[in-house]
């Protein structure tokens, strides 16, 4: 959420300045801020006690990104990734989780630090190296740079709300399919999971916010509607009478083994009680679209129309999937056709 706009405004800037950029320029830049964004992060994670949010380190995956697509030399893209990581946001994680709200992982300010940082750079602004990628103690996750891919490892999201939640979404998806469950037979709902997950709550969420950052409500929804689409994300959603009546009668518990094993994967069981009587329990889950339970074509697809088709309509949408499809051969005119396709009014 912070190396897309980012990287596409820095492309709307180069393209305005009559510099070609290709797709498989857009990829390349793409997978340079993904790499060094993720490994900042870990560093980061590793060496520093508090819980920051990925603003600070998406601002220095940014810069290299933007480095590269501006043309800088390799003194300039240190100085670039040192002024990011220095004016990146480095804000607390738990405070947006405990007070859910606009400022969203410090996304907001990681994307703009990391531009500024690029264009300072390029005009001969200087930056103290950055500690994430140059400190002694990050040479544990910069060594095999070039030989192993981190942007490999990463995970796709399935629905459009906080990823803690998304072990204990998908069991639910799970159970009601597989036995042809509807919402009006369950009674109750039992959530087990770790500890931060159950920090999120979100059982009467008073906006969108609060919803998207919670765990309880968006199982409710998925109960209730067999989806988080569009729709789903409209204001109405918060008053639907179905949905609260199964998020109030959902309890959201921390199991302690849960919360150990939640260390790269985040896990959680599910239980629905139903008015007759029965109960059915999930295995302990971890969220689809882990690099190890991937989604399929299939799935990304579903994903994609459940919210494109909306907004840009069936052939629009299609159109826009195709030429996704062949990304890496576009020209850049082709490119800038791409962009005008998405964004047109």
């Amino acid at each position: 959420s912070a190396i897309i706009p980012g990287v596409l405004a820095l492309v709307d800037r180069q393209m305005s300045l009559g510099v070609s950029v290709t797709g498989a320029d857009l990829l390349c830049v793409i997978a340079i801020g993904y790499e060094v964004a993720y490994r900042s992060g870990l560093v980061q994670h590793a060496t520093v006690s508090d819980y920051h949010t990925s603003g600070a380190w998406t601002a220095v995956g940014l810069a290299a990104a933007g480095a590269w697509l501006l043309g800088l030399d390799a003194a300039q893209t240190r100085h670039a990734m040192g002024i990011a990581e220095y004016h990146g946001p480095r804000s607390q994680m738990m405070r947006c989780i405990e007070y859910p709200s606009m400022v969203r992982d410090g996304v907001g300010w990681g994307a703009p630090s990391g531009i500024m940082a690029v264009l300072l750079a390029q005009g001969g602004f200087t930056g103290a190296p950055a500690i994430t990628v140059e400190a002694e103690q990050a040479h544990d996750w910069w060594h095999d740079l070039g030989e192993r891919w981190e942007i490999s490892e990463t995970h796709y999201k399935r629905y459009p709300v906080c990823r803690w939640a998304h072990p204990a979404i998908d069991a639910a998806r799970l159970l009601m399919s597989q036995n042809d469950l509807n919402s009006e037979q369950v009674v109750a709902v039992r959530i087990e999971t770790f500890k931060y997950a159950v920090e999120l709550g979100g059982q009467n969420p008073k906006t969108l916010d609060e919803m998207t950052y919670g765990i309880i409500f968006p199982v409710a929804i998925m109960i209730a509607r067999g989806r988080i689409g569009v729709e789903e994300l409209q204001a109405a959603v918060l008053e639907d009478p179905e949905i609260c009546r199964i998020s109030n009668a959902t309890q959201l518990l921390e199991d302690p083994a849960i919360t150990e094993k939640s260390i790269k994967k985040r896990w959680a069981r599910l239980t629905l009680a139903l008015s007759d009587g029965r109960e059915f329990t999930s295995e302990l889950m971890s969220a689809k679209g882990d690099p190890d339970d991937p989604l399929s074509d299939a799935e990304l697809a579903e994903k994609y129309h459940l919210f494109a088709d909306p907004v840009l309509g069936v052939s629009r949408a299609e159109s826009v999937k195709e030429m996704a499809g062949r990304f890496d051969t576009l020209s850049s005119d082709e490119v800038s056709d791409f962009f005008d396709l998405v964004l047109e009014a």
